[in-house]
Order: C-alpha cells, then sequence, then structure tokens
C-alpha cells in the first residue's frame, strides 16, 4: 500500500531485479504476488534486470536465459516482451550498462505511448491522496488564516508598540537635540567671547608693535635725514674746496700764461736784439768788404 501511495498515480515500468546465480521458488512466489497485486497487465511495463552479470565470465546474458533449465525464468522473460539485461557488479565506473537500461526504459515508455501503468488500486490511491491534499489544503488555508489573523493582531500590536516607542524616542530625541543646541550655543558664546579677547589682546600687541615700529621708523628717519644732511654739507665743503682748488689752478694757470707771455716777449726782444746786432754786424762786414773791393 505504501507502495502504490508513493508512486501514484501509476509507475512508467516495473524494474524486476534478479540475480543470475540463481532463480529460486523465492522469485517466483515473488513474481507471482506481483501479478496477484497489480495484474497481468504488469508484465506489460516490466523489464528484468539480472545483477552479478561478471559471474557470466565470457558467456552473454542472452546466451544464459536460452540455455536456462528454469521455465518459469523464461515464461517470466517471455511476459515481460522479452526485455532484460544484466549488470556488472564489478564495474562501478561503467556507464554503458546504466545507458543502456535508461535507453530500455524509454522504449516501453514509447511502445505504451507514454502511458504509466495504473489500475484501480491506483485510481484509488490518486482520488484518496487528492481529496487528503484538499484536506489538508482548507486545513492549511484555515491554519494559514488563523495564523495571519494572530499575525495580524501581533503585528498590530507591535505597530502600536513600536509607535509609541518611536514617540518617546522623538521627543526624548528632541530634549536631547534641545540640550545639544543650547550645549553648542554656549560653547559658541564662550569661544566667541575668548575669539574677542584673544583678537583685542592681538590687537593691542599689534598697535604696541605698531607704535613702536613707527617710533622706530621716525629714529631711523630722523637717523637718515641727519645723515643726508651731513653728506650734504660734506658733498657742499668738497664743492666748495673743489672751486677753490679750481680757481687756484686757474690762478696759476693764469699766471703761468703771462709768465709764459712775457718770457716769450722777452724772448722775442732778446731774439730781436740779437737778430739786430747780426744784422748791424753783417751790414759792417759788408761795408767793411765793400769798402775794401772799393779801394782794390
Amino acid at each position: 500500500m505504501k507502495c502504490v501511495s508513493l508512486s501514484s498515480p501509476g509507475p512508467h515500468v516495473f524494474v524486476i531485479v534478479l540475480s543470475v546465480a540463481r532463480f529460486t521458488q523465492e522469485e517466483t512466489d515473488t513474481m507471482d504476488l506481483i501479478k496477484k497485486i497489480f495484474g497481468p497487465k504488469a508484465a506489460q511495463f516490466s523489464i528484468v534486470l539480472f545483477t552479478r552479470g561478471d559471474d557470466l565470465d565470457e558467456e552473454s546474458i542472452e546466451d544464459y536465459v536460452r540455455q536456462s533449465n528454469s521455465a518459469e525464468l523464461k515464461k517470466l522473460i517471455r511476459d515481460c516482451g522479452n526485455r532484460f539485461l544484466a549488470f556488472s557488479n564489478r564495474e562501478k565506473q561503467d556507464r554503458t550498462q546504466v545507458i543502456q537500461l535508461l535507453k530500455m526504459i524509454e522504449e516501453v515508455k514509447n511502445s505504451n505511448e507514454g502511458r504509466y501503468f495504473t489500475n484501480s488500486m491506483f485510481e484509488e490511491a490518486e482520488m484518496s491522496i487528492k481529496k487528503r491534499m484538499e484536506e489538508i489544503l482548507k486545513q492549511r488555508e484555515k491554519e494559514i488564516q488563523a495564523q495571519n489573523e494572530k499575525l495580524r493582531a501581533k503585528y498590530e500590536t507591535e505597530m502600536e508598540e513600536l509607535k509609541k516607542r518611536l514617540e518617546e524616542k522623538k521627543i526624548k530625541a528632541d530634549e536631547e537635540r534641545k540640550q545639544r543646541e543650547n550645549e553648542f550655543r554656549q560653547k559658541e558664546e564662550k569661544m566667541m567671547k575668548k575669539f574677542d579677547e584673544k583678537h583685542k589682546t592681538e590687537q593691542n600687541k599689534r598697535e604696541i608693535e605698531n607704535q613702536k615700529r613707527s617710533e622706530e621708523e621716525k629714529q631711523q628717519r630722523a637717523e637718515y635725514d641727519g645723515k643726508i644732511e651731513e653728506m650734504k654739507r660734506e658733498i657742499e665743503n668738497q664743492r666748495l674746496q673743489y672751486e677753490k682748488q679750481q680757481k687756484e689752478r686757474e690762478e696759476q694757470d693764469r699766471k703761468r700764461e703771462e709768465k709764459y707771455k712775457q718770457d716769450r716777449e722777452k724772448m722775442k726782444h732778446e731774439q730781436e736784439c740779437v737778430m739786430t746786432q747780426l744784422k748791424m754786424k753783417e751790414e759792417e762786414e759788408i761795408k767793411k768788404r765793400f769798402g775794401g773791393e772799393k779801394k782794390k
């Protein structure tokens, strides 16, 4: 009954698993039980799968079935439409035998036009399952509705509590904000007062420094003006001294020039006297010479 319930609305294929080592009366009774439970039509949806195929050695599964002495086994295979194959227990990694089984299952499914096996038991099980599912769904809907109502009531209660807490938090936040604003305002006023005091102190300090700097500049200016005046006087003295020396040089030059003129006049006069004397002497000699020639 559990098998019928789990496989409802019906299986596509029955896989009857046998061992190649033996086919005993127990296997025969099992097959009779399957036919009794599911009916003779179950054979149309069945495949015989032999395990321990590696015990056949070189013999194929077809030869094994053909040479078998069990009439029950041969009848079972005939009832199953001669659909059978063997699995090797040793070749765990070989996917070929699995693919072969799946291919045979698809062939059974196609030969039955995709229909799954069914009978009155499966139909009753399917109807029972559907009815139970409907009852479960209805019960579930009631439970869900009751749960929703409970959740809605809980949600509304929590929302009210949340609103209340939020309102309390808002009031508390407003008070804290006002308190922070007052603290900030007090700090700001304190800082502004401190800043004004510092600004006034720095301003007084700058004024004192500016006054001191101004006095130093006046003193430096006075010293500078004094030095300028002293330099002017020195330059004036140098200018006067230069003019005096210039006048002295001009006077000396004038005296030298007068002396030079006098010396030149004197030399000229002396030259004239010498020339006169020479001329007179030359005339005397000419006269003497001329007088002697005249005598001759």
